[in-house]
């Protein structure tokens, strides 16, 4: 789900694609997402909600290193989701779906990398390997991935206790919307 990178409030589209892909319109960051068909639109911040989809790469890699918290915003929410089509509209639970299809595909081909190159790293420091050896290479495989999988279950138990230990995640707001923006809703 795409985020305005001004005030991080949830989106349905961060822009509208026309006739041709480079016909298009930047979306303003509304507290309502369901109210776009009104005639009134309450703004949230008023501003665009991601102006960096236009700016070339060298202008995001200078954001990167100044530190910028709207480029941290925009590569981690915005960065690769889909623009509202006036010619054709995707459903909202087929984009929810494409989305976390693609963080699954990504995640897995991460993992996959890491445990490949942990493994051959490892074998390459030892000096009684050879290529016919198939039982080191299998067990050097397991103990890898049991060494990644418990560093990886540990970081985000230890992740997840400071975060509701600092009253971040998950946030339990049985009124209105409140102060707190679209990255606690939409945290996974």
């Amino acid at each position: 789900m795409p985020v305005c990178t001004v005030c991080a409030y949830p989106a349905d589209y961060l822009y509208t694609t026309y006739k041709t892909k480079s016909n298009i319109r930047l979306g303003v960051c509304v507290s309502d997402l369901s109210s776009r068909t009104r005639l009134t639109v309450q703004a949230k911040c008023g501003e665009f909600l991601d102006p960096l989809i236009e700016h070339p790469p060298l202008l995001l890699l200078l954001d990167l290193i100044l530190l910028k918290p709207r480029i941290y915003l925009h590569l981690l929410f915005n960065r690769g989701s889909r623009p509202y089509d006036v010619d054709c509209e995707a459903p909202a639970a087929r984009r929810k779906q494409e989305r976390t299809d693609r963080l699954t595909s990504d995640f897995t081909n991460l993992a996959l990398a890491t445990l490949a190159a942990e493994t051959a790293t490892r074998l390459q420091a030892r000096s009684t390997f050879t290529t016919s050896d198939a039982g080191d290479f299998v067990k050097m495989l397991g103990i890898v991935l049991l060494e990644l999988t418990v560093q990886h279950v540990v970081t985000t138990i230890l992740a997840l206790a400071v975060l509701r230990w600092k009253g971040w995640y998950p946030k339990r707001n049985s009124g209105g919307r409140g102060n707190h923006d679209g990255r606690q809703d939409y945290f996974s």
